[in-house]
């Protein structure tokens, strides 16, 4: 191959993957963030050997497009107890919307109450852009963007 074709062939695809890279970060600005917040943690079922806790997040999507989740983390801790979970789940965040997401914990609570517990949220969303900004940070192995949202109290019946 002639070494002038060769350096043209460059310049071309330099040329092309910045446009696609430039288009990208333009679509990122028009991407907000979607706002995340903790309102609330629940007993949502207590026996005598274990005790399932929702810790209730409201989502907004400020965006007009719809955002699928791809990635949930999150770990709670009971006093002396921790339960981390990661999940891939089936949920999108519909354009221009908000709406309340109970994320479920389970603790071996046998012989323990439960009411007047410290608790502590950490969590994190993992949220896919549109088109071709997801595109270019896949291919790139940039991380996709996140949602973090963390929290203590005392729970309470």
């Amino acid at each position: 191959m002639n070494i002038r074709l060769l350096g043209q062939v460059c310049i071309l695809s330099s040329l092309v993957i910045a446009q696609v890279g430039c288009k990208a970060v333009a679509e990122l600005r028009r991407i907000e963030r979607p706002s995340i917040q903790i309102t609330g943690v629940e007993v949502h079922e207590q026996t005598d050997e274990g005790t399932l806790v929702h810790v209730l997040v409201d989502v907004e999507n400020p965006n007009d497009v719809a955002l699928p989740v791809v990635a949930s983390n999150y770990t709670v801790q009971l006093d002396d107890m921790v339960f981390a979970f990661n999940a891939r789940p089936k949920r999108t965040l519909p354009a221009r919307s908000r709406q309340q997401i109970a994320v479920p914990a389970v603790f071996d609570t046998t012989g323990r109450e439960v009411d007047g517990m410290t608790y502590r949220v950490r969590g994190r969303l993992t949220y896919q852009p549109p088109g071709q900004l997801r595109r270019f940070l896949t291919e790139s192995h940039i991380p996709l963007p996140t949602m973090q949202y963390s929290g203590t109290g005392t729970l309470s019946r």
